[in-house]
């Protein structure tokens, strides 16, 4: 069971080089941000651990219908991320791991203004815009 941003970036990484990608460089922030290099391809990441799901999500956006849960997400980590072309990485506790472009992320924002009403600068979205990560 991961517990901790650390233990989620360490999954990540030994899912990366277990299929073969090398980790070129990485630094702690709110997230961990890793660069890893496959095949002369560079690959950005924004690793977060987050503890649950935004189980409200339907509740305090009940005028986008029944969308179920949902994942909440720093605003500006994700234009942080979005301007440095990294895509954005959810690790859940089960080791569960979801990746989304914060450029979409952004745009479904700017488009349903998903502000979380209890958590300032923290914007959401349906999970069902989150992909499983596959390397």
């Amino acid at each position: 069971m991961i517990d901790s941003l650390e233990e989620a970036g360490n999954l990540f990484k030994s899912i990366l080089k277990s299929n073969d990608f090398h980790i070129v460089s990485e630094r702690m922030g709110i997230g961990e941000f890793i660069k890893a290099e496959k095949n002369g391809v560079i690959f950005n990441y924004c690793v977060c651990f987050k503890r649950e799901y935004y189980k409200n999500f339907q509740y305090h956006f009940p005028a986008l219908g029944k969308v179920g849960w949902g994942q909440i997400a720093n605003k500006d980590l994700l234009k942080e991320c979005e301007e440095s072309d990294y895509a954005y990485v959810i690790v859940m506790p089960d080791e569960k791991i979801y990746v989304i472009k914060a450029g979409f992320w952004l745009d479904y924002y700017d488009k349903f203004k998903t502000d979380v009403p209890h958590l300032k600068g923290e914007i959401a979205i349906p999970m069902k815009f989150l992909k499983k990560f596959e390397s």
